[in-house]
């Protein structure tokens, strides 16, 4: 499991180069403004997701690459993604 920082300013996006299968979107603050973000996963599966804070996807199959973008571009997103191979939960 690996956390991830992101920090998206309106209309930028990021890619992270990792191998997994699955991403929780654990927090974000873009200044009252709309966090969601837009996950572009590479790799076997493909597609793409939005996802609000406390979001997340597991595949079946691992990916190799995300590219991460501001969603709606109002604000910048500074927040935390979890990504890992296999799952994470936040019960005990």
């Amino acid at each position: 499991m690996t956390k991830y920082p992101i920090n998206l300013a309106p209309n930028a996006s990021t890619i992270v180069e990792t191998r997994g299968s699955f991403l929780y979107y654990e927090s974000a603050s873009a200044g009252g403004m709309d966090t969601s973000i837009k996950v572009v996963i590479s790799g076997a599966k493909g597609g793409e997701v939005i996802l609000q804070v406390g979001q997340g996807f597991k595949l079946d199959i691992d990916y190799d690459r995300l590219t991460i973008s501001n969603n709606l571009g109002l604000g910048t997103i500074v927040g935390q993604l979890v990504i890992a191979d296999g799952s994470f939960s936040t019960t005990a």
